[in-house]
């Protein structure tokens, strides 16, 4: 290991517990920033190849999540009643019963 490796592992090092952000640590330290970027990059290079333990990122985590279908939208019959100002459009599978207390209400009538 050569003074300028334990140099900057050194530095890195009092950085890394220092708790300030890298470019704050050096300006205050007098060090380039720049050439800090490079040993940091440069030693995790080294330790890697050593089998040192370099701290992973965390894994992904990954969550199942059960979706319901949407609710299916019922096709048009194609058949429209129109009351004065009022349309009703129809779809396949409607409900007579429905139809038949909507047209009372619409003509003023009371539906059975």
């Amino acid at each position: 290991m050569t003074d300028r490796e334990t140099a900057w592992r050194d530095a890195l090092s009092a950085h890394s517990s220092s708790g300030m952000p890298l470019s704050r640590y050096c300006r205050d330290k007098g060090l380039n920033y720049h050439q800090a970027v490079y040993w940091r990059r440069r030693l995790a290079t080294i330790d890697g190849a050593a089998g040192l333990s370099v701290p992973d990122a965390p894994a992904p985590t990954f969550s199942l999540v059960e979706l319901s279908e949407p609710p299916r939208q019922a096709a048009d019959s194609g058949v429209a009643i129109e009351c004065g100002r009022c349309r009703i459009s129809l779809k396949a599978g409607f409900d007579p019963s429905v139809l038949s207390r909507a047209l009372a209400v619409l003509s003023g009538l009371e539906a059975d």
